[in-house]
């Protein structure tokens, strides 16, 4: 018979949150203090280049209001700018600034040699095959 502490659900559960959390303790030791969430919104533009708000949501979570609060925090924060979009004068994008390019340049470093240490034992194939299995679950959910 299999537990809840054994199940695979409370498994992924359970090893998100504690990633979350190391990502939370390790920004919250960084200026400014940004949350992991921030932080993914942060990167997702430094990879996109300037981009909508709309292109940011996770379409699956519906969470529209939750992004543009992160990008108004980020904007508080000097990280990100809303920019005139200029394809459309009536549209706005979302952009790094010179202090969000340098803030992700500071970091990315040390954050990446932490995140290592998670997954000390695993080969790339391991940890190849763990994505795809992981993404598989988030399709069979998502459709």
């Amino acid at each position: 018979m299999i537990t809840t502490n054994e199940s695979a659900t409370y498994m992924i559960y359970r090893v998100g949150r504690l990633l979350r959390y190391e990502a939370a303790k390790f920004l919250s030791a960084q200026t400014p203090v940004i949350t992991p969430e921030q932080w993914s919104v942060l990167l997702k533009i430094n990879e996109t280049g300037p981009c909508s708000i709309g292109l940011l949501v996770d379409a699956d979570l519906n969470d529209y209001p939750n992004i543009t609060r992160m990008i108004d925090g980020l904007s508080k924060n000097g990280l990100v700018q809303r920019i005139t979009n200029p394809e459309d004068k009536r549209g706005r994008l979302v952009s790094l600034t010179t202090e969000g390019e340098q803030y992700i340049s500071n970091i990315l470093p040390e954050l990446l040699e932490t995140k290592e240490n998670f997954y000390t034992g695993f080969s790339r194939r391991d940890l190849a095959e763990l994505t795809r299995m992981l993404s598989a679950i988030e399709k069979n959910i998502c459709g």
